[in-house]
C-alpha cells in the first residue's frame, strides 16, 4: 500500500480517529449522560416497585452522581468509567469460570452419562478392532426431487 490510508467522511462522521489525538478523552454527549441517567433511574425505579428502598437509592445515588460527574467534572467522570471497566472484566472472568465452565461440565457430562447407561453412541465411536474399514455406505436416493426439497 503506497502512502497513508485517508479516512472518508462517512467514518469520520462516526469516529474521527484520524484527527484525534493520542490519549485525548472528551466528555460524553448530553444525550449520552441522558440515556445513562435514565437506565440508572429505571433500574433504581423496578427495585423501588418490587420493595427494595435500599437498593432503589443507591441506583437512584449512583446514577444521579455519575450524570453530575459526566457534565460537570469529566476527570471524576473518567475515574469512574475506568473503575467500572475494571469491575466488568471481573464481572466478566467471574461468570466465565465460575459460572459457565461448572455449566458445561454438568450440562454435558450428564448428559453423557446417560448415554453410556443407555448404552447409546449416536456417533458410533466403539473400537471395531475386526472390521475392515469404518466406511458406512448409504441408500442411494430415489429422485432428484429429494435435492430440490431441503427443508
Amino acid at each position: 500500500m503506497s502512502g497513508q490510508y485517508q479516512q472518508n467522511k462517512v467514518s469520520a462522521a462516526i469516529w474521527d480517529w484520524q484527527n484525534r489525538k493520542q490519549g485525548e478523552r472528551t466528555a460524553p454527549s448530553l444525550l449520552f449522560s441522558m440515556i445513562t441517567l435514565a437506565i440508572g433511574w429505571a433500574i433504581g425505579g423496578l427495585f423501588y416497585i418490587y420493595g427494595h428502598m435500599v437498593i432503589a437509592g443507591i441506583a437512584f445515588g449512583i446514577s444521579t452522581f455519575v450524570f453530575i460527574a459526566s457534565r460537570f467534572f469529566p476527570t471524576l467522570y473518567f475515574g469512574i468509567e475506568r473503575i467500572f471497566q475494571k469491575l466488568s472484566v471481573v464481572v466478566g472472568t467471574v461468570l466465565t469460570w465460575i459460572c459457565l465452565v461448572p455449566f458445561f461440565y454438568i450440562c454435558f457430562g450428564m448428559g453423557r452419562i446417560s448415554q453410556l447407561l443407555k448404552k447409546k453412541d449416536p456417533m458410533q465411536r466403539a473400537l471395531q478392532p475386526e472390521a475392515k474399514s469404518y466406511w458406512q455406505s448409504c441408500k442411494e436416493s430415489a429422485s432428484v426431487e429429494q435435492y430440490k426439497r431441503q427443508f
